[in-house]
């Protein structure tokens, strides 16, 4: 049975706000490169809180399993950042 308590219900909505968050950075027409990178860093960030959400609403030892999306975050900001200074991205 599923029921959803006050931490299931505060992490999903963070989640869905920052799902939200990435898809209004889609929605501007300048840098369209740049901001696909600057919206996968939401997008990471809802993912990293599924695991709670559904964990404390359903299965509790869902909340302790291994899922880290953490190591994308670096990488993404590199990206938007190289896209944002310059024309393409470095090759090497």
């Amino acid at each position: 049975m599923i029921r959803f308590g006050p931490w299931s219900t505060t992490l999903g909505l963070g989640a869905l706000f920052a799902l939200a968050v990435a898809a209004a950075l889609l929605v501007p027409p300048a840098q369209r490169r740049a901001n696909r990178w600057v919206t996968a860093l939401p997008a990471v960030i809802a993912l990293r809180l599924t695991p709670y959400v559904i964990g404390y609403a359903a299965w509790p030892w869902l909340s302790f399993a291994p899922f880290d999306h953490e190591l994308a975050l670096g990488p993404l900001l590199w990206l938007h950042v190289q896209q944002r200074t310059r024309q393409r991205l470095p090759l090497h």
